[in-house]
């Protein structure tokens, strides 16, 4: 019998614009350090700001486990935030971003409830 509610291991290989990439479903501690990072505490206002795009870029990058991704020497290229912001194509990013949400969405499935 399934148990939604315990972890499950499992990863996915995802093709975005021709580049394999394998991904994982996000743990909760990941997922809460990469809340962590993208909320900040504004000291004029006192108030908490949210980056969304930051955020997601976070749990993307959490998730994922390897891929083809290479600079034109053929060196891979790391899985980090300087990456993103600094390597990658903005529209690439932005694939890649949704592909890789979309390949674990949050919550659970129709299918996990039926179960």
């Amino acid at each position: 019998m399934s148990k939604p509610w315990l972890k499950k291991h499992e990863t996915k290989v995802i093709e975005v614009e021709g580049a394999k990439v394998t991904v994982k479903k996000i743990s909760y501690k990941d997922s809460r350090s990469a809340i962590k990072e993208a909320i900040k505490l504004n000291p004029k206002t006192k108030e908490t700001e949210a980056d969304a795009i930051l955020l997601s870029t976070l749990r993307t990058i959490a998730m994922i486990e390897d891929w083809e991704l290479t600079d034109e020497n053929g060196d891979k290229l790391p899985i980090n935030l300087h990456t993103f912001d600094n390597l990658l194509d903005d529209e690439f990013a932005s694939l890649l971003v949704g592909a890789v949400q979309e390949a674990f969405p949050q919550g659970v499935t129709e299918e996990e409830k039926k179960q």
